[in-house]
């Protein structure tokens, strides 16, 4: 369950159990006797109807979360069903005589230095008259992060997995490809020199490339309901 949804149940709980607060304060005197039934009724009204609407929503939002992650289901199935059959990329330049099979916008990501933690001056010192040694000042220490290195194009041939970048581009032969690994928001692929890590955007787009790229490196997978 998200933080959002946790949050939502424990207002609603909150919001439904006031009242009962209201008639403990009002029972031991903390609220004055001179508070109406009406007020009393009206404040109650207010609390349980948005509690109550709060709650609705929440149900009625996990029920439809339900609903797109089995129509998800549904649609995976089918695709995995499909035969593999050819597209053309919107970037990417493949080779002759070459098929691909999938492609999806991308982001390269890499970790590069983004900046240096506080290092120290340099110092003058005077050791004799008209002689002054000057010491050099320390570097910070280079702080890592992951950064977008280039944004470009992401495609699984029959031969290769390629990306074409702005900036950066790459293509590892499927011979020589070690790992390729799905993630939530994006692929990591590795060879024996490098790991690549890139992430998409839509969610839809990269729900099929995975099943071509899982298709292309199983091919029996291709052969299924065929």
């Amino acid at each position: 369950m998200s933080l959002g949804r946790i949050i939502g149940w424990v207002l609603a709980a909150f919001l439904a159990f006031v009242p009962l607060n209201w008639i403990r304060l009002w029972i031991t005197g903390d609220i004055p006797k001179s508070a109406t039934l009406t007020e009393f009724l009206i404040g109650t009204i207010i609390c349980w109807a948005l509690a109550a609407g709060i709650g609705y929503f929440l149900v009625m939002s996990a029920r439809g979360l339900k609903r797109r992650k089995e129509q998800e289901a549904v649609a995976l199935q089918q695709m995995l069903a499909e035969p593999l059959t050819e597209t053309r990329p919107s970037k990417a330049i493949i080779k002759p005589g070459e098929k691909a099979y999938a492609a999806v916008l991308a982001n390269l990501m890499e970790v590069q230095t983004v900046g240096y933690s506080a290092g120290t001056a340099g110092a003058s010192f005077r050791i004799a008259k008209g002689v002054t040694v000057r010491t050099g000042g320390i570097r910070g220490k280079a702080e890592k992060g992951i950064v977008k290195a280039a944004s470009g194009e992401l495609v699984i041939t029959d031969s290769r997995v390629l990306f074409s970048g702005d900036r950066k581009s790459f293509d590892i032969p499927l011979t020589k490809l070690l790992n390729a690994t799905n993630y939530s928001d994006g692929f990591g692929f590795s060879d024996n020199k490098k790991t690549y890590t890139l992430t998409t955007d839509n969610d839809t787009d990269r729900l099929k490339f995975a099943v071509v790229l899982e298709k292309v490196l199983h091919p029996q997978m291709a052969k299924v309901n065929e």
